[in-house]
């Protein structure tokens, strides 16, 4: 069964939740909380791939490339992130993510 927009959409949520969740309970000093991070972002990058381009290109605010690599980064070379990839990814571009995924699932007439 392929998975619609709004299912990605929301999974993408969910996933950007966790790594949240993660980090505020664990840090990204922990390795546990570093591993927690890493894999929900991948997934949550993952859930964007599915969307349509246009849509999947807003979402990353016109940045898909850096998003993807960053999901590259992690999967590929897992042992070999930089730590301060995934730190910079959390702190400056999740919040935003989240928000333009809600604005994403709101235009689509879904809630999450």
């Amino acid at each position: 069964m392929k998975r619609t927009p709004a299912d990605l959409v929301g999974e993408a949520v969910e996933h950007v939740d966790a790594v949240r969740q993660h980090v505020d309970r664990l840090g990204l000093d922990d390795p546990a909380g570093f591993d927690a991070a890493c894999l929900r972002l991948a997934a949550a990058i993952d859930c964007l791939a599915g969307l349509p381009a246009a849509m999947r290109d807003e979402i990353c605010g016109g940045d898909w490339f850096s998003v993807r690599s960053t999901r590259n980064r992690i999967v590929h070379g897992y042992f070999a992130v930089e730590s301060d990839v995934v730190r910079e990814a959390v702190a400056r571009d999740l919040v935003p993510l989240r928000a333009r995924l809600l604005a994403a699932a709101e235009a689509i007439g879904t809630t999450t």
